[in-house]
């Protein structure tokens, strides 16, 4: 039996990849041996693959090396294995070879095909009882050997001898043996000279056995062995010692587990089933001898943070004083322990109502205020999950511990695929540090949801008490938080008497903005509310209210350009930015920017780059931004098939869009109207669509107001097909040094129309605007342009610098026919340019790209059939943006007539 235990201890270890196919099966017949709470080999693989998906870098890098990916699941058989899948399963399979080696001594070896090979005959049933306990003994090696003496007590009623095998002895000589193998021997040189090993971790276990140089016991001691060895580098070193520690706690409890079993076993002689070795010495035990030695320092050594002062030290800094941000992170904690507790199971979170807070809300936050109305302290209570010992402990009073990112967080928190299933905001782990910002003393009782009502905890702490000392205290589930205020915390929490809601996002009794969970805030006894403008969507809303919505793989994005204030970003409910100008304007291609509208994220990973203060999204890293700006082009498209009118004779294209100002900007700081305009239709003023459209002609009205009105529906009827107009930089020839530079610019011939070239242009000047122009100083550059206005027509009150020909010209032609009206002359000037080419943009612009996706005829049409037929193919695509987009030109038309 002990030769074939050995024999079964690593076999799992040389699974192939068919034989791990089978093992995780659904249909593997290996059954879970219900004594040690098995788990079926495909739960287990679920669980080890989900905890894998979080494994962290320093995880990472022991399995897979400093070039470690994400981790994925294995392909399949027919796809090409990296040797990160192996990595992965030998990692899997190493954790768990000790259970596996039971299961092929009783069930056999998984192999291809969903077979098992058998490896200990059953066909008697002394066979089956050997093969059972061989496997036990070759199991007992990674598991505690209580568990395995009371599983030979259930199942055969003898933890002694049964069937005259004295299996608890055989289990202590397996796993002393294992421990002991430790010598060079076990890793030789000449295998190390032709493997290249794959696995740091591996590397590491053959470099510490390199570095036995001995193993004897004469060092006078008859129960003591003694090591010698020589490890080269500290990791090798600390490897080692930690080893050799294990195996002295081996030796000692395998000696309390003999003596349990056999000690009273006088009897039959079974008492001197003992062991000889009770001590492990070692070289390396004197630590001072031993770094004579070497060259470098044995001991593990590592960046910490243990002074007090320096956390008072991070503080500052970091945010700046700001007491806001002690309510905010306390805030945010609260939210996420409630929505933690939401996502328990039924069965961990069934307890009494009136066991939780009895709060009107899910969260309470309140200023304080003493007997002359002034603030005094800061309270937050929650309805949440509450904390344990072990949170308070490792986490909460740890700065930089984040217990969302613990295993266990994630074993209750993530599906099997390493996705979280509730919201977390909370990543930095600064929430009780940040609380430090309000007062110097925290007052905090909580209780967790597993604990009995009198099992809570309570304490009192400044940030540099040396011994905190925790409570038992009866209370409710959740957590309550309670801050004296300092004299600081006191004048920025003041509120006027006549102000009862949140006064503006950035107010300190803002920030989280989402309805749920629900957050109730008082002054005093005062309710404060937050306005309805203020409120978010909820993650699982839809389109409404002119929120829209973009559902990535990793993110839930609303965006909204209705209302107050625009750039402004908010995670899981929580206020990030105000957002500056320099992140408010977003360029995706050299002339085209969208102003970035207000964005609410919903994070359920951390993913969202955020800075450490939370003031700022940086978003051009956020994975979701070309996905927004495409829908952005999208329902800039939906809203204009849906409310734009049939012609030019409109105010619409001049006016800002969605009463706000324009989101959708072309030459900032020229000004004019965002679209451009052919025969059939019009379409946005961008460079690469002006060019798949291949004009033939360009007319360019510069100046007047920053539509098309009194020339543009005039101009329309008179074109062709195969022409653009393009109005641009509206009011500039009421500016003087911008309306000499536009004419002084265009007949030097220094301008170019959408990136086209041009072969021949005609330049329009009234004879009002060119007499306003000479009236302004225009200097010598200037006066020498203007000489080229050889050609005036006193019909027409025009100047140009060729001859003024209706038959050549669609606007002079347009003019004649009486199209035009002759003030907009005072104006405007125009251009009216031939294209010799118009070259594509290789590769296309981002938001030309996106357009031509959205509207493939490029232009919006003015015929009302074609509108309609354009619509519909919108609809077919994305009808959600379509849908409300009528809805809301419909609220707003009826709204106007009314």
């Amino acid at each position: 039996m002990l030769s074939t235990s050995v024999a079964l201890h690593d076999f799992g270890m040389h699974l192939t990849k068919e034989g791990f196919f089978t093992l995780i099966s659904p249909s593997n017949p290996m059954v879970p041996c219900a004594d040690f709470a098995d788990l079926t080999w495909e739960q287990l693989w679920a669980a080890f693959y989900s905890e894998a998906t979080r494994f962290d870098g320093r995880k990472l890098r022991r399995i897979f090396g400093n070039s470690f990916q994400p981790v994925r699941h294995p392909p399949d058989l027919n796809v090409a294995w990296e040797d990160s899948d192996y990595l992965l399963v030998g990692e899997f399979l190493r954790r768990n070879h000790p259970r596996l080696s039971h299961d092929i001594a009783l069930f056999g070896m998984p192999a291809k095909d969903g077979r098992l090979i058998p490896i200990c005959p059953m066909g008697t049933d002394n066979q089956r009882f050997l093969a059972d306990l061989s496997g036990l003994v070759a199991r007992s090696h990674g598991y505690d050997l209580r568990l395995c003496i009371d599983y030979l007590q259930r199942k055969y009623n003898n933890r002694t001898d049964p069937r005259r095998v004295r299996a608890v002895f055989l289990m202590v000589l397996l796993r002393i043996a294992d421990y002991f193998q430790i010598q060079a021997d076990r890793a030789p040189l000449a295998r190390t000279d032709v493997v290249s090993f794959r696995s740091p971790l591996s590397t590491l276990e053959w470099s510490v056995h390199q570095s036995v140089r001995d193993i004897n016991n004469t060092s006078g001691d008859p129960e003591a062995i003694f090591i010698d060895a020589k490890p080269d580098n500290v990791r090798s070193f600390l490897r080692l010692r930690s080893w050799l520690s294990d195996l002295q706690s081996e030796l000692d409890k395998s000696w309390a587990v003999l003596g349990e079993v056999y000690g009273l076993q006088q009897h039959s002689g079974l008492n001197n089933l003992t062991v000889k070795i009770r001590r492990v010495r070692s070289n390396i035990d004197n630590i001072l001898s031993f770094s004579d030695s070497v060259d470098y320092v044995p001991a593990q050594i590592s960046f910490r943070a243990d002074s007090p002062d320096l956390l008072n030290l991070l503080i500052e800094p970091l945010y700046g004083g700001d007491i806001g941000v002690g309510v905010r992170e306390l805030l945010q904690n609260a939210v996420d322990a409630v929505r933690e507790f939401d996502d328990l199971p039924l069965s961990q979170r069934n307890i009494p109502a009136d066991e939780r807070y009895q709060l009107g809300s899910d969260v309470s936050i309140k200023v304080v205020l003493n007997d002359d109305e002034q603030p005094d302290y800061f309270e937050i209570i929650d309805k949440g999950v509450g904390m344990n010992l072990d949170v308070i402990s490792r986490y909460f009073l740890a700065a930089g511990a984040s217990f969302r990112r613990s295993d266990e967080w994630r074993s209750l928190h993530e599906d099997g695929l390493g996705r979280s299933k509730v919201i977390r905001s909370g990543r930095f782990g600064v929430g009780a540090l940040a609380a430090f910002l309000l007062g110097d003393e925290i007052e905090v009782t909580t209780r967790h949801v597993s604990a009995k009502p009198q099992e809570g905890f309570t304490f009192s702490a400044t940030i540099d008490t040396e011994d905190i000392e925790i409570r038992r205290t009866t209370a409710p589930v959740g957590t309550h938080i309670r801050i004296k205020l300092s004299a600081r915390a006191k004048k920025e929490l003041t509120r006027s008497a006549f102000v009862d809601e949140v006064f503006f996002v950035e107010d300190n009794l803002g920030y989280f903005f989402a309805a749920y969970p629900t957050v109730s805030r008082f002054y005093g006894s005062k309710i404060v509310k937050v306005p309805e403008r203020f409120r978010l969507p909820s993650e699982t809303d839809g389109f409404g209210d002119g929120w829209r919505k973009l559902v990535t793989t990793d993110f839930t994005v609303f965006w909204t350009y209705k209302g107050y204030p625009l750039g402004h970003s908010y995670c899981n409910g929580i206020l990030v930015s105000d957002t500056e100008e320099d992140i408010v304007w977003q360029f995706i291609d050299e002339k085209t920017g969208f102003m970035l509208p207000q964005i609410s994220v919903y994070d359920r990973n951390g993913l969202l780059p955020i800075d450490l203060q939370r003031s700022k999204i940086n978003i051009e890293r956020a994975s979701f931004l070309g996905g927004l700006w495409r829908e952005v082009t999208r329902d800039l498209a939906a809203y204009a098939a849906v409310d734009a009118p049939y012609d030019l004779n409109n105010t619409w294209f001049s006016s800002p869009l969605r009463q706000i100002d324009a989101y959708l900007s072309y030459d900032r700081g020229g000004y004019g109207s965002v679209w451009a305009v052919s025969k059939n239709g019009f379409f946005p003023r961008n460079d690469f669509l002006v060019q798949q459209l291949k004009p033939r002609k360009l007319i360019l009205g510069i100046g007047g107001q920053a539509g098309y009105e009194g020339w543009g529906e005039g101009l329309r009827r008179t074109i062709d097909d195969r022409t653009v107009l393009i109005q641009r930089e509206s009011m500039v020839l009421s500016s003087g040094p911008r309306a000499k530079g536009a004419v002084r610019d265009w007949l030097a011939g220094r301008q170019e129309i959408a990136g086209c070239r041009i072969s021949k242009f005609q330049l329009f000047l009234s004879d009002f605007t060119r007499l306003k122009l000479l009236s302004m100083s225009p200097g010598k550059k200037l006066r020498q342009s203007m000489e080229k206005l050889e050609y005036f027509d006193r019909d027409f009150g025009l100047w140009s610098q060729a001859p003024i020909d209706a038959t050549q010209s669609f606007f002079v032609e347009a003019l004649k026919e009486g199209r035009l009206d002759p003030k907009v002359l005072d104006f405007t000037m125009f251009v009216e340019a031939d294209v010799a080419e118009c070259e594509e943009l290789e590769p296309p612009t981002p938001f030309g790209k996106d357009w031509k996706d959205t509207v493939p005829a490029i232009y919006i049409p003015f015929s009302q059939g074609r509108r309609r037929s354009s619509l519909v193919e919108m609809e077919e695509r994305f009808p959600e943006l379509v849908s409300i987009n009528r809805m809301e030109v419909s609220a707003k038309k009826s709204s106007q007539s009314d």
